[in-house]
This record gives structure tokens, sequence and C-alpha cells, in this order.
């Protein structure tokens, strides 16, 4: 079985401590195992909270009627948690279809990928591997896809590296 996602408060530290925004794509499931940070995140001016579908389910398996209840009920839990419904969604797996794409749509999402790929739940890739790879392919605009649940392994150790490079180019 998979194990649950956690949370990894050494990330949210680091963006919070380097003013650094960021745009967490929570999961519905994550959020009703972690309500207490959902809520805290969603009090800090500097995140911004968004979809990525309530059990992480690849919506190319799924029909119209699915998936559409699966970002309903995402949006309905944060609006119940947070006060406030995302706006911004992200495929689980970076996987969609123009089906699914327009399912998103109707649901008054913008769906976003990222285009920089950090790597980070690949435990071999170490933390310096990924200051390189992050910092030598993004640029201005780009969207970084890192994990704050615990499934990027040396994210927390990597991102002082990451904010302080980035913002020096």
């Amino acid at each position: 079985a998979e194990r649950p996602a956690g949370y990894d408060e050494a990330i949210i530290q680091i963006l919070t401590e380097t003013h650094t925004p960021a745009t967490l794509f929570l999961g519905g499931l994550w959020m009703q195992r972690h309500p207490n940070q959902t809520q805290a995140l969603a009090s800090n001016p500097l995140f911004e909270l968004a979809s990525h579908s309530w059990s992480h389910q690849d919506f190319s398996g799924l029909t119209v009627e699915e998936m559409s209840a699966d970002i309903e009920r995402t949006q309905v839990f944060m609006a119940k948690l947070t006060g406030r419904q995302p706006v911004v969604f992200r495929f689980p797996f970076d996987v969609g279809s123009p089906e699914a794409l327009a399912v998103v749509n109707r649901h008054g999402l913008q769906a976003i990928s990222g285009d920089v790929v950090s790597g980070d739940p690949d435990p071999g890739i170490s933390a310096g591997a990924m200051v390189k790879a992050v910092t030598g392919q993004a640029q201005n605009g780009s969207i970084v896809i890192m994990h704050m649940n615990t499934w990027g392994w040396h994210t927390a150790e990597a991102l002082p590296e990451i904010v302080e490079q980035l913002r020096e180019q």
C-alpha cells in the first residue's frame, strides 16, 4: 500500500522565512488528513491554495461524471475548511485530456502544469543535483514542481539555495 502523504514543515518554514510566494496544490484526502495545516496555509498570504483533485486518481481512466464528482468534492471541502475555493487545478500525474480539461473548466478552474520538474520524488536525486536542475531550467514565469507532502526527498535541503539562485538570476 502507498504510504499516506505527510506534511513537510521545513519547506513551509523556508518559503515563509524567505518571503517566497507559492501555489500549493492540495488534494482532498490530504486536506482531510491535515485540516490544521491546511487552515494555517490558507491564512498565510504568501500561499495560493489550488486543487490537485480529491484522491489523486489518473483522470485518463475516469468518466466525465467521476472527474466532475472528484473536482466538486475537493472544491466544496476546501471552501468549508478554508473559506475559499481554488481557481487553479493541476492534474494528478500531470495527465489530462481535452475531455478532462473541459470538465475542469466547467467547474470554474484553470488547469496548469509545471514546466520545471525538480525530480524531488526520486530519493536518488541529491539536493545539489536538484539545485542544478531547477536553476538550470527555470526562466521568468516558470512553474517548478516540488512536493511538500513528504514525497519530496531533498526538497527542504535544496530549497534555500534554489530560492537564492533564482532571485539572483
